[in-house]
């Protein structure tokens, strides 16, 4: 488009009206786009309101399509993972954050009958949940706990309350965690059906060694000193949600709400994507047509054969100078014949009148007129569904 335009660029400096309102439609400013370019390869045209339909509807395309924000739909739903992971939207939970208050049962919970509130931490990361059921502090130091060496790259135990080495036995156990195959994929409905799952089982006391709702881990039978992190007759190294009889435990843990959030947001980017590559083919087909449009309506221009098209008025103009070229022959009846155009209506062959003899003129028209369209030769023609030039061929 832009060498077919540019052979003729300098020859046309006047902008017309069209041309000024594509520019609003398809170009942004002066920025040197290729819709700019384009505009320019159009000035000196005449107005044309398919293309201007055509330019609109992909300029509305383009627009649909910026609106579009996939990337950042996904962008999210990495903060929601990171913040059910770490309780934070970014980076590593610190052990300052992890540190919790100066008692880990009242952190973690007690299930026991008549004291069934929730751990004051209970849910609110799974770095929070993971130190409650595997973190070595004080007396509770069995650093297999949760079946792997929670102590090990210098994670020492702590104590609870103090920040010291929470980030390192969480890093421990985060890599223990951790698929190393290179072939997971974590998908929406991946996080929907864990995260009900493991609420279901929460509610039905299938996460505890023995029958306490509510509450992962080890427990033992009975849960009056709660969860302090040790295996005796009355405590578990676990955390407790609530009793789900009695409150929805579900919007305690907040974990499972980010990962939920998560799993929307990598909906939204999944189906943004998507639009925006079915609205990226629709304005790679709207432009081929675009471009259909501009060289179909050049090349009807530069291939209309002469004569064809000619307006009533030149018509006129014709007719008379023929009448008097025949009037100037009144006198002879020999060059009034010998005109080829003209009739000889007097008696004598010195004294007459000498007319136009329009059958002459009319064959001689019709004759001419086979030099145009459909003639043998032509460098034009049309055919069913397209038109076909010598230099280009483009869809009708």
């Amino acid at each position: 488009i832009q060498q077919r335009h540019r052979q003729t660029n300098t020859a046309r400096t006047a902008r017309p009206k069209h041309a000024k309102k594509l520019a609003q439609l398809i170009g942004e400013g002066n920025k040197p786009n290729h819709a700019t370019t384009f505009l320019q390869r159009l000035q000196g045209k005449s107005e044309n309101t398919d293309i201007l339909a055509m330019a609109a509807e992909v300029s509305k395309a383009i627009a649909d399509i910026n609106a579009l924000k996939p990337d950042d739909s996904l962008a999210a739903a990495q903060k929601d993972i990171n913040a059910a992971l770490e309780g934070k939207e970014s980076g590593d939970a610190t052990a300052a954050e992890l540190k919790g208050g100066s008692n880990r049962v009242t952190d973690c919970g007690k299930a026991d009958t008549g004291s069934e509130a929730a751990g004051a931490l209970a849910g609110k990361s799974l770095a929070h949940d993971a130190l409650c059921m595997c973190g070595t502090a004080g007396t509770a130091n069995e650093k297999n706990a949760c079946g792997i060496d929670v102590e090990a790259n210098s994670a020492a135990a702590f104590t609870w309350g103090t920040a010291t080495t929470q980030d390192k036995q969480w890093k421990n156990l985060k890599k223990a965690c951790t698929q190393n195959d290179g072939a997971a994929i974590l998908s929406s409905a991946q996080i929907r059906t864990v995260t009900e799952n493991y609420l279901n089982k929460l509610a039905m006391g299938q996460l505890s060694k023995n029958y306490f709702p509510g509450t992962i881990g080890y427990t033992e039978s009975s849960q009056t000193t709660g969860c302090d992190g040790q295996k005796s007759g009355t405590n578990g190294a676990c955390v407790f949600y609530g009793n789900p009889a009695k409150a929805k435990i579900e919007a305690k843990i907040e974990w499972r709400k980010k990962l939920l959030s998560a799993a929307a947001n990598i909906d939204d980017a999944i189906k943004g994507r998507q639009q925006q590559l079915h609205l990226l083919s629709h304005v790679k087909a709207l432009n081929t047509t675009l471009t259909s449009l501009v060289l179909m309506t050049e090349t009807i221009a530069k291939t209309q054969p002469p004569g064809t098209g000619t307006s009533t008025e030149t018509q006129k103009a014709k007719a008379m100078e023929e009448k008097k070229e025949c009037a100037t022959h009144k006198d002879s009846k020999t060059a009034c014949e010998n005109a080829g155009k003209c009739k000889w209506e007097g008696v004598k062959s010195e004294k007459g009148e000498c007319e136009v003899d329009e059958t002459k003129v009319t064959t001689q028209g019709n004759a001419a007129a086979g030099t145009g369209e459909g003639a043998s030769g032509a460098t034009t023609k049309k055919c069913k569904g397209k038109l076909e030039t010598d230099s280009v061929m483009t869809v009708c």
